[in-house]
């Protein structure tokens, strides 16, 4: 059984003509403000600013760099521009910081001796057990299955847990 497998995925579709629909939608509403403007502007003023917003859309929608649109680019280049360029680490302060210096000294000093018995206490053990401990590796078991075939053969069994 063969399948036919999609080869162009990342080709978008072409909705008008050699346009995606984005394409499309952005020179066809920079040519809709254009044709607003006109009632309001003076004919040489007009085709000025008509020329430079369906222009400016143009290649907004068609220009490409390294597989991106150049509107994103430029949105990229504003928010980067936009954002401040300094920054600044600044340390959260912890409850525990505001605790006065004294209280501070005592809480660490019961910590360490606590840690130093814990300590003293498990060399001790372990000078007390200097018998080695042996552990007991389970002994493999084997299990007879049969194979297709209807021969019967020895395998290890190995349970995971």
């Amino acid at each position: 059984m063969q399948f036919l497998v999609p080869q162009y995925i990342q080709v978008k579709e072409r909705i008008i003509g050699p346009l995606t629909l984005i394409q499309f939608l952005w020179i066809g509403g920079a040519i809709g403000l254009a044709i607003l403007l006109f009632p309001f502007l003076y004919l040489g003023l007009w085709l000025f600013l008509a020329t430079i917003i369906v222009s400016t859309a143009a290649a907004l929608s068609l220009i490409e760099i390294n597989g991106k649109p150049l509107f994103k680019i430029a949105g990229y280049a504003l928010k980067y521009y936009w954002n401040p360029q300094v920054y600044l680490w600044k340390r959260e302060i912890s409850e525990e910081e505001f605790v006065l210096p004294e209280v501070k000294i005592k809480k660490i000093k019961k910590e360490l001796k606590k840690q130093t018995a814990l300590i003293h206490l498990r060399e001790k053990i372990l000078i007390q057990q200097s018998i080695p401990i042996r552990i007991k590796k389970p002994k493999p078991v084997y299990q007879v299955y049969r194979k297709i075939t209807g021969e019967r053969e020895v395998a290890r069994r190995v349970d995971y847990p």
